[in-house]
């Protein structure tokens, strides 16, 4: 009886997630998309789907003549398409000229990644990953209808799948997006597969090389509501000379930022190296795919909040850890995800400065962890060598 209540206990955030999916879902269509969002403390903008307008939007700009990662008429909000070309091919090819289809397309990849967080919750069912998967991250996500949506459903396609299969839902992913090449190294496969792997991306993004440069100028995550070195110096400098009437040079604040996170990076070694608990393979390359991720985007671009999604990848590995070691990614996670809940009943400044420490130190406990978890996958690989001789 008591282990009938326990499991039933287990399942009890899965009903309640499937439950604020159906009663948002069912909202949205008797009320509307931005009245809903709104009471959900999400920004709206309409149309609907805001994110992908952008590649909705390139085949007019292309049938135009022109190049949407440079100029992009056809986006409501004139934005640049700054995704990989093939992008527009994939918008022709499926007709997102057309409403109905663009719709179509949108709501059958918000179902995939739903389905991927109840499978993740099912592995991890507590109410702090409930928490962490109904962040307003999350929803800001869902309500862009941002392209992230089909990576996490394609990575978490690739350590779920496996196989060849796998390999290749990871190679379609870096192909849509570029940034899922990170995740490459630290996957657990043969050393024959993981150098083809490295080989296919290497070459795919000498191929794209000129699209690069148009890619990156046309990212436009800024402001609280973002991650990483590049942003958080951005907001620095605005809110030193807004707040304070100081103007300050990039670079400084740069540096101000790298010697924080090495300060954190000391203490967050210690704590993960006394409590961080082996699992499963599989489970280990989950949290291996949603913290490479993250760190690797922290340093290299400036990201919106949404793409904090893949953290959630990480949730089955994170269950498993020791009690203290649990507790403080959940949290770290939860207040990186929630700025805009944050800024509804605190100082914009406050919750600011909250969020983005919480990032930085999460980025510091995800980083240290990643760097254990490759030393005790190499002392074991080294192990089996040696037991083999």
């Amino acid at each position: 009886m008591q282990a009938l209540s326990l499991k039933r206990f287990r399942g009890f955030p899965v009903v309640l997630f499937c439950v604020f999916v159906c009663l948002t879902s069912v909202t949205i269509v008797n009320i509307g998309w931005t009245a809903v969002w709104k009471f959900l403390g999400i920004p709206s903008m309409t149309p609907i789907f805001a994110d992908m307008r952008t590649i909705q939007g390139a085949i007019a700009s292309s049938s135009q003549g022109l190049n949407p990662q440079i100029t992009n008429p056809g986006d409501p909000w004139g934005r640049t398409m700054n995704y990989p070309e093939i992008w527009t091919q994939i918008a022709r090819t499926l007709h997102f000229q057309s409403e109905v289809n663009f719709i179509l397309w949108n709501l059958i990849v918000v179902v995939f990644f739903l389905l991927a967080c109840i499978y993740l919750l099912r592995k991890s069912p507590d109410f702090m990953s409930l928490i962490v998967i109904c962040s307003t991250s999350t929803l800001l996500a869902i309500e862009r209808g941002n392209n992230d949506l089909i990576v996490f459903s394609l990575l978490m396609g690739t350590l779920v799948v496996g196989g060849i299969s796998g390999r290749i839902l990871l190679l379609i992913s870096i192909v849509l997006k570029i940034y899922p090449a990170f995740v490459v190294p630290f996957l657990s496969v043969k050393k024959k597969e993981k150098i083809i792997l490295i080989l296919a991306t290497t070459i795919y993004l000498i191929a794209l090389h000129d699209q690069l440069k148009f890619i990156s100028s046309g990212n436009s995550a800024g402001g609280p509501l973002s991650y990483g070195i590049k942003s958080t110096a951005v907001v620095a400098r605005d809110y030193l000379l807004s707040f304070f009437g100081f103007k300050v040079a990039l670079v400084p604040i740069l540096m101000v930022l790298i010697i924080f996170i090495l300060v954190t990076l000391f203490p967050a070694a210690i704590i993960v190296k006394r409590e961080i608990v082996l699992c499963d393979v599989k489970t280990t390359d989950m949290f291996l795919f949603g913290s490479v991720v993250y760190c690797f985007t922290f340093i290299f671009s400036a990201n919106w909040d949404y793409r904090l999604i893949f953290l959630i990848i990480c949730l089955p590995w994170i269950k498993v850890q020791e009690k203290q070691i649990r507790l403080l990614i959940l949290s770290l996670i939860i207040i990186s995800s929630n700025y805009l809940l944050f800024n509804l009943v605190l100082p914009n400044i406050v919750a600011v400065l909250i969020t983005t420490l919480a990032k930085y130190i999460l980025f510091s406990v995800m980083a240290v962890t990643i760097y254990w978890l490759l030393l005790k996958k190499v002392k074991v690989a080294n192990l089996k060598l040696t037991k083999a001789e």
